[in-house]
């Protein structure tokens, strides 16, 4: 279900499209000065939130929704925690 918002930015109106992507994913998007602005958060106010700073600030970038795990996918890292890895000696007399 996809919901319209007015967001005032600058004294001006502009109309934001809200619609839930996933469980605990929201998008907002519309129009700001011939550009469309895209933001994700984990809720829908905060979604509108993120697109009116971005248009307030002149940001155009598509922000991050979760930079933690954005940040860990980047160093090759995985979101999720893996059991440290053992020497094989040590490994081994674990398992007797």
């Amino acid at each position: 279900m996809t919901a319209i918002h007015t967001v005032d930015v600058l004294g001006k109106s502009y109309a934001v499209s809200v619609h839930q992507k996933s469980k605990s994913l929201w998008v907002a998007r519309g129009d700001y000065k011939a550009d469309t602005i895209k933001a994700e958060e984990r809720t829908e106010g905060a979604a509108l939130t993120r697109w009116y700073e971005q248009a307030a600030n002149g940001t155009r970038k598509r922000a991050a929704s979760y930079p933690r795990q954005e940040s860990r996918r980047k160093n090759g890292i995985s979101a999720r925690r893996q059991a440290p890895k053992l020497p094989r000696a040590k490994a081994a007399a674990k398992r007797k």
